[in-house]
């Protein structure tokens, strides 16, 4: 699960609203997995240079750097009104606002 959660001393509270989930209440988990869209295209095979810096730079990066790069799957506790919210309209909050509905920290 995310870490950033409103203190609620009865229950979990929603990680999206922050609104307060008593024990036994309807709640649901939201699953966020993200991969990497690979459309075949490396760096040219004519530009060894390139390939060269590509694999250097890899070589000094953390390699849980990488994989989240390539794969990444996040937890959210959420209440039944952001599952709502989530499932009308998945890339914002409600009919009239173009925000996004969360924000992943």
């Amino acid at each position: 699960m995310s870490s950033s959660k409103p203190n609620n001393p009865l229950g979990k509270s929603c990680q999206i609203c922050g609104a307060a989930l008593a024990p036994g209440e309807l709640k649901y988990i939201l699953k966020v997995e993200i991969w990497a869209d690979f459309d075949g295209h490396l760096p040219e095979k004519d530009n060894p240079a390139e390939m060269d810096q590509v694999l250097k730079e890899m070589e000094q990066t953390d390699p849980e750097v990488l994989e989240s790069q390539v794969h990444h799957i996040q937890y959210y506790l959420i209440c039944p009104t952001c599952r709502k919210s989530i499932l009308r309209h998945p890339s914002r909050g409600d009919d009239q606002d173009e925000s996004p509905l969360f924000s992943l920290h």
